[in-house]
């Protein structure tokens, strides 16, 4: 089984598996997402009691608890890009991703079981912020952030599509950038010499110590070496 990706075919299971394994066995990506939890349900909880106060002397300040959580995403957001953004470039810059595309040879579906793990991953930590959120803002805020099911529905569904499509967005820039991503494909230059043979249309990676490069072969004088 697998998960559709258009002319790619599908993305198999056991890969979606294998970057979920990689991700929580980093401790310090792990991390990322539990202080983007604790980020929105702090700065939550403040913004309701600033809503309790400033509605007690008389300003309109009633906004529905959920609505108070998803807001808190302006600052929250960015520990979840640090963890979408290393989720692929500490590969790079550590080595590891020689392995990964040893087992999953073709580098389409690597980054699209990178993309569907942390889409799906992005989803369910906004969900379960704004849910453990919502009741401490309710209470801070009293009165001014009284809120009904559909708040709520409205404020899970909004924040975890949202949360999901932002690490996409940033796993997406880490790979089209050469400088983020740690690869970058053209003739390769003198000290690619000991690379590995590639065929026309075909990429053919190596790491060096000091990076890992991935080049394309089959064109350019450098090539001629392999």
């Amino acid at each position: 089984m697998g998960v559709p990706t258009g002319n790619q075919g599908t993305v198999p299971a056991p890969a979606i598996a294998a970057e979920r394994i990689k991700f929580f066995s980093l401790r310090s990506l792990t991390w990322m997402l539990w202080l983007g939890i604790i980020c929105m349900v702090g700065t939550a909880w403040l913004l309701g009691a600033s809503a309790k106060a400033g509605g007690d002397n008389g300003f309109d300040t009633y906004t529905p608890a959920p609505e108070l959580v998803f807001s808190t995403l302006q600052l929250a957001q960015l520990f979840f890009a640090t963890a979408a953004a290393l989720c692929l470039t500490t590969e790079y810059s550590s080595g590891t991703i020689t392995s990964s595309l040893q087992a999953v040879p073709r580098r389409a579906v690597l980054y699209a079981a990178k993309a569907v793990f942390l889409f799906v991953t992005g989803t369910v930590m906004e969900i379960v912020g704004v849910g453990l959120g919502t009741v401490p803002t309710a209470l801070s805020a009293g009165e001014y952030g009284v809120f009904d099911t559909v708040d709520l529905i409205r404020a899970l569904v909004g924040a975890g599509v949202y949360l999901g499509l932002m690490m996409l967005m940033v796993l997406g820039s880490c790979g089209a950038v050469p400088q983020l991503g740690g690869h970058h494909c053209g003739c390769p230059g003198p000290a690619d010499r000991h690379a590995p043979a590639a065929g026309p249309g075909e990429c053919a990676v190596d790491f060096h110590g000091r990076g890992l490069s991935a080049h394309c072969g089959g064109h350019g004088a450098g090539n001629r070496s392999h």
